[in-house]
């Protein structure tokens, strides 16, 4: 659930980010063709357990094979748990291959990870567990390195279904043509036209969605979300990380020289479509007609008339 209600920023931004020396910090990395690209998909889960690993599994493959045989590039799977320890970390890679089948193959290695853990009752209630896991993705090095080679990472969460195959080609060649730092999708419903109209809503309702594709290699995005983690912490924020990364960003003054070095590296993509959670076939209709777009992000499959998860198996 996003957030509606926002306190004034009455903090230092320009402390980091006056002068045009930080204008000048930011350095893309340009060049890449699909063949350089080492994409992983990581799958963010609250709690690691066969149901849901499973669910979310047969989504991604319920339209049809992830990857043409003339796949540009290795990917990786991550299956990312809220769990400090995991006792018995080839289970969730059996639940995997079961769930993929014959599109095992879409993948060179499906690797299991955890994160410090917390409650859904702590401060920041059940955002706070998905902020702390993406975060860390970026900026703790005892998650990071378990996947150094990595130049992107979809963050894909339970709710983003794919509406055709191949999504995998889709995403590489995303990667490979444009320099970003994070490319998704714009919020298309009309849930939030009302608070649209509010000024002091307007430095996040334009936001791209968590759902999204990331730079993993560019030093000055993880430094940038590093500052987002300093005054919006993580772990205590109602709101999810995608409002917080938006927010930070449009909080001017304070963070104009920043806006105006980075803005670019944050791309509105149609590969990727957010209903939210007011999606309806419609929505997804009009999704399946956009050859570019290969997701609809939103609600539950009984809602949206995609299709249907197999029960797990006990």
């Amino acid at each position: 659930m996003i957030c509606f209600i926002f306190m004034n920023f009455l903090n230092p931004y320009n402390c980091h980010f006056r002068g045009g020396r930080n204008r000048r910090n930011i350095s893309p990395t340009i060049g890449w063709q699909p063949n350089d690209v080492k994409l992983s998909i990581v799958l963010p889960f609250h709690e690691l357990n066969k149901a849901v690993v499973s669910e979310t599994i047969h989504r991604m493959v319920a339209v049809g094979s992830p990857c043409s045989k003339n796949a540009a590039s290795p990917v990786q799977l991550i299956v990312y748990g809220n769990v400090s320890a995991l006792v018995d970390k080839e289970k969730p890679v059996i639940w995997v291959m079961e769930g993929l089948g014959m599109y095992y193959s879409c993948f060179s290695k499906v690797v299991v990870l955890g994160t410090a853990e917390l409650s859904p009752e702590d401060p920041g209630g059940p955002n706070a567990v998905v902020n702390k896991m993406f975060f860390d993705l970026f900026l703790n090095d005892a998650v990071r390195n378990r996947f150094p080679s990595s130049t992107h990472a979809f963050w894909m969460e339970p709710d983003a279904t794919p509406v055709r195959p191949h999504w995998i080609d889709a995403l590489v060649g995303l990667a490979a043509r444009s320099n970003f730092w994070m490319a998704g999708s714009v919020y298309r419903g009309s849930a939030l036209d009302e608070a649209a109209e509010s000024p002091g809503n307007r430095n996040w309702v334009g936001r791209i969605g968590g759902s999204a594709i990331y730079n993993m290699r560019d030093a000055s995005f993880s430094e940038f979300l590093r500052v987002v983690t300093h005054y919006e912490p993580a772990a205590t924020r109602t709101c999810k990380f995608d409002v917080s990364i938006w927010r930070v960003l449009h909080t001017f003054p304070y963070t104009w020289p920043l806006y105006q070095a980075a803005r670019s590296r944050f791309v509105h993509a149609n590969f990727l479509h957010d209903w939210a959670s007011r999606i309806s076939p419609s929505d997804v209709a009009r999704t399946r007609a956009g050859p570019a777009a290969y997701f609809v992000h939103g609600s539950s499959a009984a809602d949206a008339d995609l299709p249907q998860p197999a029960p797990p198996t006990a």
